[in-house]
């Protein structure tokens, strides 16, 4: 793909899916992260990416598929995040508390991992099958 398109190719994209359409060039995307990457190489470094900046799922997935780690300020950047395929310990702020500008803040998360925790136990977060999260809870018997 070429670093930019022709009006024509612009206009063929806008008749073929509508508008308004965003295009993003995944090439660009990498060679991005990959000069992030560079410039700190031998520095004791982890990225995230703002899901906050964009919540595009595949977008999400391509960030996930170069090596990037995720930075989720809401429950549902959150939950997007676990479906685009991050791990939960690729998500930065997972069992923090949420601010929920309607209903307060959002603490489940961040209470049960507290409590889990101090009784020697540990907590999965994963993606349900049909969309949402899977959280799994063990504690010692």
């Amino acid at each position: 793909m070429p670093g930019q398109l022709s009006i024509e190719q612009l206009n063929k994209l806008a008749a073929e899916f509508g508008t308004p359409l965003y295009v993003y060039h995944a090439e660009r995307i990498k060679e991005q992260y990959e000069r992030l990457l560079a410039a700190f190489t031998g520095a004791d470094s982890k990225f995230f990416y703002a899901a906050k900046a964009l919540t595009n799922i595949n977008i999400l997935r391509y960030i996930r598929s170069i090596g990037c780690n995720i930075d989720c300020s809401s429950i549902n950047e959150a939950k997007l995040a676990l479906k685009a395929g991050f791990s939960p310990e690729n998500i930065k702020h997972l069992f923090e508390p949420f601010s929920v500008a309607a209903s307060g803040t959002g603490l489940g998360l961040s209470i049960v991992h507290k409590i889990v925790s101090e009784h020697g136990g540990r907590i999965d977060v994963s993606s349900a099958d049909k969309g949402g999260a899977k959280i799994l809870v063990e504690l010692p018997a």
